[in-house]
């Protein structure tokens, strides 16, 4: 049941359309454009880093410039997260999804130009053009589950939406080659097949990626849709909205317990991305034959096993409403995991323990992306979930980038032992701050009082509560 345009029916029509509730086939076609959106984006994050040993021959550099493909998306994320809220929301989804699909495109075709050895600086505009439209992407989960998705698939959307930002990390890695010149051939075949396939997904953003459905999908929506007719008309100053935004931020810091879960989630997924970035510096250090079949198998089970377990902890969230164990869980199996992981790389036993150690780190390393942020909506609920995840998703950026930088700096000088022992330090960190908060469930209270769906519905949130913070 495809959406039609509103603008041609009779406005009482249109009235009587906003109370029906109806789901509508299309939200697959817009979960689908979504997930390719944040596929296509991950993917640029981490393609030259995960050469980093090639792409240093190229270019003429050392691994801490090419490094900075990767740090330069967590930076970026950092100063645009909350900017990017206020986008949203003033342009709404269509207008972000199309801006962050064609800056995602453009960035890649500049990048197509950078396969020299003077094309390092091409390189990093290319990686700064399409870091700058992440955070359209990676703001967006929560609200397309609410608009497009009914009240009992909300945390099937958002746990695609995760899928999606994963997936993609792993499909093109450059084939082993030693001179510049082949280096640089496969480099550009990597860009340009990239390029392709982000002007193909803008593309089809313009013809099929709508703003909303006719219908409300679920009773969430429809008190939302509600809601936004009740202040249809008001005019409110850019100053006053963000005073309000920024009101709310302040008041959701002086949540201890946010804070200290928003640190273990910052210390945990920033290891991720440490793990994901210096991988191939880490295994080169190692000096293992077939490096490069080796970094692509390696990456893709770690993302692989992360996609297929993603849904899986979401679910069991939904079931059991033990938030604060399946962190604690999810936390520990990261620790566990990465220590094994860490083993097999300095032991050299044989490829195959490096797979089943990376396979045991992939199932727990991508999960506390979901656990984390859902925990997170439970303690600072009624406060809008936007401003809560965008909260949360600051800080593996920052975590990340100094965890890149110091592990760079020990695999390098002191190898893979003092760099795993260090990654397994801050995780063991990360697993200390989820055990010290306090399981406040405020969602699942509110939803028992009220006799409604707990979902992560922003706007029901705040209909509910009268948008006042607990």
């Amino acid at each position: 049941m495809e959406q039609q345009h509103n603008h041609h029916l009779p406005q009482q029509t249109q009235d009587q359309d906003a109370l029906l509730v109806k789901p509508v086939m299309k939200r697959y076609i817009i979960l689908f454009l979504f997930c390719m959106n944040a596929c296509c984006k991950a993917f640029q994050w981490m393609q030259v880093p995960s050469a980093t040993t090639k792409a240093t021959v190229l270019y003429g550099v050392d691994n801490y410039i090419i490094n900075l493909a990767s740090i330069i998306f967590m930076l970026s994320f950092v100063v645009l997260s909350w900017p990017a809220c206020y986008i949203i929301e003033h342009l709404g989804m269509r207008r972000a999804v199309l801006m962050a699909s064609f800056g995602t495109a453009v960035g890649a075709v500049v990048k197509c130009f950078s396969c020299h050895e003077e094309g390092v600086w091409l390189l990093m505009l290319g990686q700064i053009i399409v870091s700058l439209c992440e955070q359209l992407i990676f703001s967006l989960p929560s609200r397309i589950a609410s608009v497009w998705f009914p009240d009992n698939q909300v945390s099937f959307c958002v746990a695609m939406c995760v899928v999606g930002n994963q997936f993609c990390l792993s499909w093109f890695y450059v084939a082993h080659t030693e001179t510049p010149t082949e280096i640089g051939t496969g480099f550009y075949h990597m860009f340009l097949g990239t390029a392709g396939l982000s002007v193909a997904i803008f593309l089809l953003c313009v013809i099929a990626f709508d703003e909303e459905p006719k219908y409300a999908p679920g009773e969430a929506r429809l008190k939302q849709r509600q809601l936004e007719r009740a202040h249809k008309g008001e005019v409110t100053s850019m100053s006053k909205e963000l005073g309000t935004l920024f009101s709310q931020m302040a008041e959701l810091c002086k949540n201890r317990h946010l804070i200290m879960l928003s640190l273990s989630y910052g210390l945990v997924v920033g290891i991720n991305y440490t793990i994901q970035t210096l991988l191939d510096q880490m295994l080169a250090d190692a000096d293992w034959p077939d490096e490069d079949l080796l970094v692509g198998t390696t990456g893709f089970i770690i993302i692989g096993a992360g996609i297929i377990t993603t849904p899986f902890w979401g679910m069991i969230m939904d079931a059991c409403h033990a938030y604060k164990l399946i962190n604690v869980i999810i936390a520990l199996g990261n620790v566990v995991s990465l220590a094994c992981f860490s083993y097999a790389i300095v032991a050299k036993h044989s490829p195959i323990s490096i797979y089943v150690s990376a396979l045991f780190y992939g199932l727990f390393s991508v999960g506390f992306c979901v656990s984390a942020l859902e925990y997170a909506v439970e303690l600072t609920y009624p406060a809008p979930e936007l401003v809560t995840s965008s909260i949360m998703n600051v800080m593996p950026q920052i975590g990340g980038t100094l965890c890149i930088l110091l592990g760079s700096y020990l695999v390098d000088t002191f190898g893979n032992f003092t760099c795993g022992a260090f990654n397994s330090g801050v995780l063991l960190a990360g697993l200390v701050f989820v055990l010290v908060t306090k399981e406040d469930l405020k969602r699942q209270k509110a939803a028992a009082r009220e006799k409604l769906p707990a979902t992560n519905d922003s706007k029901l949130q705040e209909a509910v509560n009268g948008g006042q913070l607990a």
